[in-house]
C-alpha cells in the first residue's frame, strides 16, 4: 500500500499535542548524527518532518546560517512555532514533495521522517532540485532498524513503510545522489548522500 500523504498529515496532526511528551532521541545518537554530517555553521538547512522541531536547538548550537523547518501537519508547526523564536528559523507548513525553494540548500535533513514519504526516484529528483550542487542530504533515525520496524508496528502502511535498505535507496537516488558515508548499528541508521553534478 502507498503512502497517502493527507493519511500522514492527519496522523501526526492528532499526535501533536502530546508529541514533546515523548523522548523522540538521546542527545548522544543525535549528536553524533550531526558530528557525521560535519558543520553546518552559517550553512542553509531544510529540515524535513520537523514535528514541533526537535532538532531546532542543536542547529543553533552548530551555528547554522538560514533553518527552514517542514512538517505537513500544520498542527506540529503550530506547536513548534510556539516554542520557538529565532531570526534565521522558518517554520513552513507544506507536503515537501510539492515544495519549492526560492533558494537551493546546502543540507537536506530528514530525521525519523523518511518511513512517512513515498520512497521513488520521483521523491529523490524532487529533493536534489531543493540542493546546491555538492550539496549533502541525510536520512537519519536515532534508532536500529529492527527497533525502527518495531516502533511502526500497528501503523498503517499508507501513513509509515519499513526503511528501505540502503542498497535499494541507493539505486532509487543513483541519478541524483552518491552515497558518501552510512551507519546502520544497534543505536541508529544514517545514510549520507552528496549531490553529483550530473
Amino acid at each position: 500500500m502507498p503512502i497517502n500523504r493527507e493519511e500522514v498529515r492527519e496522523f501526526f496532526n492528532g499526535l501533536a499535542c502530546k508529541w514533546d511528551s515523548y523522548t523522540p532521541a538521546e542527545d548522544w545518537i543525535v549528536t553524533k548524527i550531526f558530528t557525521n554530517i560535519g558543520s553546518i555553521q552559517n550553512q542553509t538547512v531544510l529540515d524535513v518532518g520537523c514535528g514541533t522541531g526537535f532538532l531546532v536547538p542543536y542547529y543553533i548550537q552548530g551555528n547554522v546560517g538560514d533553518l527552514d523547518c517542514i512538517d505537513i501537519a500544520e498542527q506540529m508547526i503550530g506547536v513548534a512555532r510556539s516554542k520557538f523564536d529565532y531570526a534565521n528559523v522558518n517554520f513552513i507548513c507544506d507536503d515537501i514533495l510539492e515544495y519549492e525553494a526560492d533558494e537551493k540548500y546546502d543540507l537536506i535533513m530528514i530525521f525519523n521522517a523518511f518511513p512517512h514519504i513515498p520512497a521513488t526516484r520521483e521523491t529523490f529528483m524532487h529533493l536534489a532540485s531543493l540542493l546546491k550542487t555538492d550539496g549533502i542530504m541525510t536520512i537519519a533515525h536515532s534508532m536500529s532498524r529492527e527497533n525502527l520496524i518495531r516502533h511502526h508496528d500497528g501503523v498503517s502502511e499508507s501513513v509509515s513503510v519499513n526503511l528501505p535498505e540502503t542498497s535499494v535507496l541507493e539505486d532509487l537516488s543513483r541519478d541524483n545522489f552518491k552515497i558518501i558515508k552510512t551507519a546502520d548499528d544497534d543505536d541508529m541508521v544514517q545514510i549520507i548522500f552528496k549531490k553529483t553534478s550530473k
